[in-house]
């Protein structure tokens, strides 16, 4: 909430500022804006207005952390950016942006504050052109302090978005902070220094992009915030960036309008450079000439061939393809080839794979994987050219016997067109296109992005809805069509997954016919048969959205799903790691990690895991919940339960995660009245409280404990559960999870053999199910066998054989 203060309430120009700040904060609607939610007075007459929580602090806390990150930077100065333009398109100039001023969401998304400062662009009132100054040293503007009529454009937004780019890239602030008004205009006639003088280390674009945000003359800047935001995010994409340097005779032209008095000698100044650029550009232009006649612009470096199957490049089929791309390599007319016997996971991209290509001394980078697949082997090659960090369409061979040799030739034929074509656009770069539908179907997505990243039903379902409508302008878009597909398998997730995932199914198969060569559609139809429980089916589909990107973070997790499904937890481990190392943002896989060393049995290195996502990601209610599940496991009952509850009780009352969890922890171990009340709510939907830490299907609970207090309805609760889980097992036959649910329906029925019979085929690929056994009531009758208690040693067995493997892989 902002209030003014009841002794300032009577200044009038104070009074005026503060409703000014409410109503142009007021009219916004925006991502990156903080939205106002009421403006209103008191009784009294004195304003205020509230706010949205900014739970994640401001960007004052993190830009030491951030400094130096250039990818994180970028992206996050391109997210305020687009909040600022926002801002401008309504007229409103914000006139004091800054660190404090930029706020964070609950997922760390920015958000610009307090426009407090902010004027309309086109008001003519007093207040709006007063002379004072306003705004924070550092940040302000030159034509600020100076106070010429220039004051009121967006270009002056855009001079602090540059100081704020700045900072974050190099820990400091281009000119330092003056206190006096005197202080201030003096240092408001020096330009600011260049990035790379200060961060040496910092991408040539952006010292460029900088350069242009803090040109002291507005007309020299970003004309618009969109254009700035527009040029980090072609930086981020790989593509060539807008802006260009300053030229030499623009700064001279400059120093002379500074310098008046010495115009003479300057315009002599300027006449020499001019002739000293003129010289320089086409001595330029001949060396460029002759650097591209040069080694590097024509040696492609062959990488080692990973097979998918065994994680190596020393497996006999990846050293004969290996072989085979190196011969057909070698054969292409104009081309070096060099190889290295090792590669770096992942291979760099962005501003670290041009000096990374330098070291190797070759221009042109080449992965490959390889996995067999039915009766012969897939081959898929990545070729990058390193100076633009762009990448031609993955090349996807199917070598069999009989076939190969013809195959093998296409290798040729890509590294020739690949490298050829790099050579002739090197130096072009797209023409901008004005496509209003296309404008459109990006604002309907962007729409979409924001919406399903909540996980509330309500709003997944307006996703899904802004999705149909850029699909209506472009129905047979691919990207769309897997968004469209992700958004409605996070909707079956939350409830109704009988009817949202053939939904989901049905477009990811669209998605993945339009393109065939994108791994977005082949990981969202991994995803979707995870949720039916077929691992087969979602580990081909995962494996191949990684071939076809091989940077995909998400690709690999997906791997590691179907891995954990099938009990193979040393592999899960492998490829969850390789996720993490793809993943930018710390600790986003660490709670996946700590559940599969929880299943391992490895509590110690669980808990380091969950330590690890709770210190990079304080405020979510994951790490706290699964840290409540491992504590169950390890008889801490009291502590587990204190820990759920807390969460419930709090702001995640509503989570349906958390919920659920809830509801199985006071099933198993306690109050079962609570647990009741929360069941007969989950029960609408037919997977109720089955996807949770412990979770248990609402139906199955219910009769549980109407059993227990001897309801005769309690058989046909059960029995529909059973009969849910054997429709569920059609489509995921053998999934442990299924099996225990469905054992645990049939110990209730009384039809002990069946439920022996799943458990002992569970135990098989879900060890850890030997734990859930001795905690979960609806295997009370099941207990008293000694089967039972042989069942767990089997399971236990497994998994010390499984923690053996492990470490003797980790050391060999």
């Amino acid at each position: 909430m902002k209030i003014l203060q009841s002794h300032l309430a009577h200044r009038p120009e104070l009074l005026a500022r503060f409703r000014r700040e409410a109503a142009a904060a007021a009219t916004l609607d925006h991502p990156h804006v903080l939205p106002i939610y009421e403006v209103n007075e008191e009784q009294d007459g004195v304003p205020f207005f509230t706010m949205k929580l900014a739970r994640g602090g401001s960007l004052v806390e993190r830009r030491g952390a951030l400094a130096g990150r250039c990818r994180e930077v970028a992206g996050l100065v391109a997210k305020i950016a687009r909040g600022v333009q926002h801002a401008h398109e309504y007229g409103v100039l914000h006139r004091d942006l800054k660190p404090g001023n930029i706020l964070f969401d609950a997922q760390d998304e920015p958000m610009v504050s307090d426009f407090g400062l902010a004027a309309w662009l086109h008001e003519a009132s007093d207040l709006s052109r007063t002379i004072m100054v306003f705004g924070t040293p550092g940040y302000l503007p030159p034509e600020y302090v100076d106070g010429r009529p220039e004051v009121l454009q967006a270009t002056s937004d855009i001079y602090s978005l540059g100081v704020i780019l700045f900072e974050l890239l190099a820990d400091r602030l281009p000119i330092p902070a003056e206190a006096s008004l005197s202080a201030m205009r003096e240092a408001a006639r020096r330009p600011a220094p260049a990035l790379r003088s200060v961060a040496p280390k910092a991408p040539r674009d952006l010292e460029i992009i900088c350069a242009r945000s803090l040109e002291m003359e507005p007309s020299l800047r970003y004309q618009s915030a969109a254009a700035l935001a527009e040029d980090l995010e072609r930086w981020l994409r790989g593509e060539t960036i807008l802006a260009r340097p300053t030229p030499r005779v623009v700064r001279a032209w400059k120093f002379a309008r500074r310098h008046s008095a010495i115009i003479g000698v300057t315009l002599l100044c300027v006449l020499l450079a001019i002739t000293g650029v003129t010289l320089n550009h086409f001595r330029q232009r001949n060396l460029e000439r002759l650097n591209h006649a040069t080694a590097y612009d024509r040696t492609v470096c062959l990488f080692p061939v990973e097979d998918l199957e065994t994680l190596t490049t020393d497996s006999p089929q990846a050293r004969r393809v290996a072989r085979l791309c190196q011969a057909v390599a070698g054969a292409v007319e104009g081309v070096s080839v060099v190889s290295v016997p090792t590669a770096p996971d992942p291979l760099p991209r962005g501003s670290h794979l041009f000096p990374f290509s330098q070291k190797l001394k070759a221009r042109f980078l080449v992965t490959a994987t390889i996995r067999g697949r039915e009766a012969s082997q897939r081959l898929v090659l990545h070729a990058i050219d390193a100076t633009r960090d762009v990448a031609a369409p993955p090349l996807v061979l199917r070598l069999a016997d009989g076939t190969e040799a013809d195959e093998v030739q296409k290798i040729g034929a890509l590294l020739r067109d690949f490298c050829s074509a790099s050579r002739r656009e090197e130096s072009s770069a797209p023409e901008p296109t004005d496509d209003p539908a296309r404008a459109a179907v990006e604002q309907y997505v962007k729409a979409g992005d924001e919406l399903v990243r909540r996980f509330v039903p309500a709003e997944v379902d307006l996703a899904i809805e802004a999705y149909g409508k850029a699909l209506q302008l472009e129905p047979d878009d691919p990207d769309v069509l897997a968004r469209t597909a992700y958004a409605m398998s996070i909707r079956s997730a939350l409830g109704q997954s009988e009817v949202w995932i053939p939904r989901a199914r049905a477009v990811a198969e669209r998605a993945a016919a339009a393109a065939p060569l994108q791994a977005t559609a082949q990981r969202t139809l991994s995803r979707v048969y995870a949720q039916l429980r077929n691992a087969t089916a979602a580990r081909e589909h995962a494996l191949t959205a990684f071939e076809l990107d091989p940077w995909d973070a998400k690709a690999a997790s997906a791997i590691a799903e179907s891995f954990y499904m099938v009990g193979a937890l040393d592999r899960t481990l492998m490829w969850i790691d390789r996720a993490a190392q793809r993943d930018t943002s710390p600790g986003g896989y660490e709670i996946a990690r700590g559940d599969y060393l929880t299943a391992l049995g490895d509590y110690d290195s669980a808990r380091a895991a969950y330590g690890r996502a709770a210190e990079y990601r304080p405020g979510l209610r994951d790490a706290p919940l699964a840290l409540a599940h491992l504590n169950l496991l390890e008889g801490k009952v009291t502590e587990a339960l204190t820990q759920v509850r807390a969460l419930h009780g709090g702001q995640f009352a509503d989570d349906a995660l958390v919920t659920q969890t809830r509801a199985a922890f006071e099933f198993h171990v306690g109050d079962v009245g609570e647990a009741e009340k929360l069941y007969r709510k989950l029960a609408v939907d037919p997977d109720g409280g089955f996807a949770a830490y412990a979770g248990v299907r609402a139906l199955s609970a219910l009769g549980c404990l109407a059993r227990q207090r001897g309801d005769p309805e309690w058989r046909s609760q059960v029995e529909e559960a059973l009969a849910i889980d054997e429709q569920r097992l059609a489509t995921g036959p053998g999934d442990w999870d299924l099996l225990f649910e469905a054992a645990a329906n049939l110990a209730q029925l009384g039809r002990t053999e069946e439920a022996f019979r799943n458990l002992r085929v569970a135990v098989q690929t879900g060890a850890w199910i030997c734990r859930m056994m001795a905690l979960d009531r609806r295997f009370e009758a099941l207990r008293r066998e000694g089967e039972f208690g042989q069942i767990c040693e089997v399971g236990e067995q497994h998994l010390k054989e499984m923690r053996a493997r492990i470490k003797q892989s980790a050391n060999p």
